[in-house]
């Protein structure tokens, strides 16, 4: 008989998959129960025995006891590939109104392209559930710019159907809007609690971030030293108790893994994440609008598997970098395991990308215009930035940044104290507008990778989200390793420092400019 293969077992280090033969290895006698918790179907959530041996080769295998008969693995032929179909994703599903103590939900309809959209459109959604009430809207309930959140009530429903009426290619409508998708799962439905949206099956749960689950029935469990649970809410329906509770790990254990696989959830350290980093695009929920033929994405999590559809090209540059052909005008590419757990539609549309830099008006005391690049040091030391627009200024010295000023719209201010290996840098918003050096050049013009970095990691400040161009500097860099590694961590935990995004986007200009 053929093993599972989809099996984790939990280490020091978090969930990892296991073979049959090692976990043979480590319990070389005996059956091993599902009730022993040691080792865990990663398609279904469940824990799966051991075999002893003793009539077969040793493998996994479900248990008999199993409330859940319906995992996937148990249905494929041995050697059949499991992944998800990238066409399938979840629809959107949120839950409202926690702060004032009771809840309510709502669908999420992606904005779907122009053509698609017919004035007399028309969705129909139900509940499978008996007893659950249709909710028709209208085309003019859309919103043309994002997604658009459609009221499905307060009653939990175990899935729900979509109809669309009045449509001339519902074939490509469900593209985007699926015609059935799962709703709240009586066991327990899990919500992030920062934008109250359902998270899909075997999704990826953190130490530290609060969560929702919604439940019927109450939660058996307390709060303990490695999770956190609080009630919400509770509300009842044809004498039948929903609650919702607040729960959070507090620590990254094997307790804290096992509460959260109840409920179908992976905690971990390394989360399933995909984010474009070049070319420039526009970055929206669940739609991502670019003009190029090729996208670079950077993927994070553990067993993370990027899908196409319709099918396309994925080159991969490195463990975590890998790029995607676009072929389609609409193009969905997600990232899961057995499930899509994040998805975007990629839109091939013409970008503007052409913008006149505003003009700095920089001059010493005496009104001469300081052009870029390397000056004598002015007279008194001092010169006078003024802007058309609001920006900040920041002064390096020997490579290190002292100062940031802001600018105001229309009014000057004066910059004193410019000494030998002084570098002014103006910025409207994340645009480097103006550049000079004073005196001898400024030692960042010769800074080598060690040095940046060490610059990089000393950085102050507030985080910002990441800039739009800084794919364009990863891909500039490409002789600087350890640089795209750092800007790879950055990208991971989607922020960079301010200060030490104009110091990178300063040093690849620079670059650039000397390879011309």
């Amino acid at each position: 008989m053929a093993s599972l293969t989809h099996v984790c077992m939990w280490d020091d280090k978090g969930w990892r998959r296991i073979s049959a033969e090692e976990a043979a290895r480590l319990h070389p006698t005996g059956t091993v129960s599902a009730r022993s918790g040691l080792f865990m179907c990663e398609l279904c959530g469940q824990y799966v025995l051991l075999t002893d041996g003793q009539y077969q080769i040793r493998h996994f295998r479900h248990s008999s006891a199993e409330k859940d008969k319906d995992c996937i693995e148990r249905t494929l032929a041995p050697g059949s590939s499991i992944s998800y179909v990238a066409s399938e994703h979840e629809t959107p599903l949120r839950i409202l109104g926690l702060k004032n103590k009771d809840f309510s939900f709502e669908i999420g309809f992606v904005k779907i392209p122009d053509e698609l959209w017919e004035p007399d459109l028309e969705i129909q959604i139900k509940g499978e559930d008996y007893g659950s009430t249709k909710y028709t809207y209208r085309a003019e309930r859309l919103l043309s710019d994002r997604t658009s959140y459609l009221s499905v009530g307060s009653k939990p429903c175990s899935a729900y159907i979509v109809e669309i009426i009045n449509s001339s290619d519902i074939k490509r409508l469900n593209h985007y809007w699926p015609k059935r998708f799962t709703g709240i799962d009586p066991q327990g439905t899990v919500f992030s609690s920062d934008l109250c949206k359902k998270l899909p099956s075997a999704a990826d749960v953190v130490v530290g971030k609060h969560y929702y689950i919604l439940k019927l029935g109450k939660m058996s469990k307390s709060s303990n030293k490695h999770v956190e649970i609080s009630l919400v809410c509770s509300k009842t329906f044809s004498f039948n108790t929903w609650y919702v509770y607040d729960v959070v790990a507090k620590d990254y254990s094997k307790e804290a893994a096992m509460f959260f696989l109840d409920f179908h959830c992976l905690l971990t350290e390394n989360p399933v994440s995909m984010i474009p980093v070049w070319p420039e695009c526009i970055r929206e929920p669940y739609i991502i609008k670019h003009d190029s033929n090729t996208m670079t994405l950077y993927v994070n999590g553990i067993n993370a598997d990027v899908r196409a559809f319709p099918q396309a090209t994925i080159r991969p540059y490195d463990n975590s970098v890998i790029e995607v052909s676009i072929r389609n005008r609409q193009q969905l590419v997600s990232v899961g395991r057995t499930k899509a757990l994040q998805y975007s539609y990629y839109w091939k549309v013409p970008l503007d990308k052409t913008n006149n830099l505003p003009k700095a008006f920089i001059t010493d005391i005496s009104g001469n215009e300081l052009l870029q690049g390397l000056n004598k040091i002015p007279k008194q030391k001092m010169i006078v930035i003024k802007l058309p627009f609001d920006g900040s200024v920041y002064r390096k010295v020997d490579g290190i940044i002292i100062d940031k000023i802001p600018l105001s719209a229309g009014q000057a201010v004066d910059l004193t104290d410019i000494s030998e290996n002084t570098e002014v840098l103006v910025y409207v918003g994340l645009d480097l507008i103006w550049n000079a050096q004073f005196g001898k050049r400024a030692r960042p013009e010769n800074c080598d990778e060690k040095e940046l970095l060490m610059l990089l990691n000393k950085a102050q400040g507030a985080s910002i989200s990441l800039p739009g161009n800084l794919g364009a500097i990863y891909s500039k860099l490409y002789d600087y390793p350890e640089i795209r590694k750092w800007i790879k961590k950055c990208v991971l935990k989607n922020e960079i420092k301010d200060t030490a995004y104009q110091e990178l986007a300063s040093f690849a200009k620079r670059k650039i400019n000397e390879m011309r």
